[in-house]
């Protein structure tokens, strides 16, 4: 049996069809679509791509890599606990430890250390691999891992920082938790509050920020919330475009430059990014907890009531509007 409900999604960046998955169980699976088939992966709480092979942090915070269908713990990192991960483009792998440590490790040897002495919440790698987006207490700071230098702390919200994210060109981030959502454009220092307004102090009042999107570009950002609005962020500029969607908004994604999808109640709404104009509404038949985008395809996991636990053989990652997961793909202009 296997949960329905996913939590995280991690296409390979060599092999996209491969995807790697994390259920509301705290199992992983690994999908082939290619092939048709998902396998069980035991043993992890956290896992990663790192070229085309899987690395992650076993129970008790244990650094692994697959190696021959098994794990195997890098010599220096034994006897050590993690708590956080991220694979750069680079080959190096960077971890957090309880202590609020990062340590890059080159193959088995670990090669750089950056005492934080805060609490390591979680770790992003940019799209170039060579600078990490740090989640540490309610802020987020980038660690340039070539050059060693590191931006100031931003506080992105009054709480617990929940997660963050690159833009596509690597020139800003995202960082968030319940009560905030903030974007950072790099080059300029510029910061948006996408919870309470643009960055002169003029916008709206949000209630609990659900989800936010780069468009393919890194131009825009899309955040959504649970009070229905939908605000769309230019980076090259202070005003921003709120868009009207009656329900609750609980996942964004951007189809294209112009498009976006909404995910949220029991339905995905196709919106046009610069009006809000519904330009099409699919019934998904359960409620759509969130909407990715992997490459060239939109993945939806549904919450169906009383039926959140299917045979594997059911679970049909990439079939259309399939009774767990929907998909589309993404139109082409």
């Amino acid at each position: 049996m296997h949960d329905a409900t996913l939590l995280e999604l991690h296409p390979c960046p060599q092999a996209p069809h491969r995807v790697l998955s994390l259920d509301r169980s705290q199992r992983w699976h690994l999908w082939d679509h290619r092939q048709g088939r998902v396998e069980e992966v035991p043993g992890l709480t956290l896992g990663r791509w790192q070229g085309t092979s899987l690395v992650g942090l076993a129970l008790g915070g244990r650094l692994v890599r697959r190696v021959d269908g098994g794990w195997r713990t890098p010599k220096e990192a034994e006897g050590r606990t993690f708590q956080a991960l991220a694979a750069l483009a680079c080959g190096w792998l960077v971890v957090g430890d309880a202590q609020g440590v990062l340590t890059v490790y080159e193959g088995d040897q670990a090669i750089q250390l950056l005492p934080l002495q805060t609490w390591i919440g979680g770790l992003e790698p940019s799209p170039a691999g060579t600078r990490v987006l740090v989640i540490e207490d309610a802020s987020v700071s980038v660690w340039d891992v070539a050059t060693e230098a590191r931006s100031a702390r931003t506080w992105v919200c009054q709480d617990e920082a929940l997660g963050g994210g690159w833009a596509p060109d690597g020139q800003a981030v995202i960082g968030h938790g319940l009560s905030g959502m903030r974007l950072i454009h790099l080059p300029s220092d510029r910061k948006w509050d996408l919870s309470a307004g643009s960055s002169t102090g003029h916008g709206f009042s949000a209630q609990l920020p659900a989800n936010a999107a780069f468009s393919p570009s890194g131009a825009r950002v899309a955040a959504c919330g649970i009070d229905g609005w939908v605000r769309v962020q230019s980076l090259e500029q202070d005003g921003f475009d709120r868009l009207t969607h009656d329900g609750w908004a609980r996942g964004v994604a951007w189809e294209d430059e112009e498009t976006l999808w909404l995910s949220g109640d029991d339905t995905l709404v196709r919106l046009d990014a610069r009006t809000g104009e519904t330009l099409e509404t699919l019934e998904a038949g359960g409620c759509p907890s969130r909407i990715q985008r992997l490459g060239p395809w939109l993945y939806t996991d549904l919450q169906v009531p009383e039926r959140g636990l299917v045979e594997r053989q059911e679970l049909g990652a990439w079939e259309r509007l399939g009774d767990r997961w929907c998909d589309r793909r993404i139109r082409r202009a």
